[in-house]
């Protein structure tokens, strides 16, 4: 994945239940408003089911999420009172070019029992093609 566009810090935190013991950690002055937009490749262009693993924890926020400009969660809710990764959460089938495609993440606030850092963690995003081999 290749980072486009952010504020506040960005960069790898360990963690031992992320599929590369890693999540790309979205922290530090994250607020309402803030965006990040990260690259993620397709293999060919085409038709693609897109799922997404997360970190949830105290501090991280609630985000919209848009993949290529069409929204793939309008309030997608991050918080959990310890550090933990998600299941594979679905976002949606979208058509996707090859090469680089871009996930849109925008904060929108915090649930309200969390510590409002409004941090993020992404583990992976997973593309399976409809219809391909």
């Amino acid at each position: 994945m290749r980072i486009i566009e952010h504020t506040a810090n960005i960069g790898p935190q360990d963690i031992g239940d992320c599929s590369a013991e890693k999540h790309l950690w979205w922290r530090h002055g994250t607020k309402p408003g803030d965006r990040l937009v990260v690259g993620f490749e397709a293999p060919a262009a085409g038709t693609y089911n897109v799922v997404g693993r997360f970190v949830t924890s105290g501090d991280y926020g609630i985000v919209r999420l848009a993949i290529n400009g069409a929204v793939a969660a309008e309030s997608l809710d991050l918080y959990s009172r310890r550090v933990q990764v998600t299941d594979e959460l679905p976002l949606g089938t979208y058509e996707l070019a090859a090469g680089e495609n871009r996930l849109e993440v925008e904060v929108i606030g915090a649930n309200p029992a969390a510590k409002p850092d409004y941090m993020f963690g992404l583990d992976y995003l997973r593309l399976e093609q409809v219809g391909g081999e």
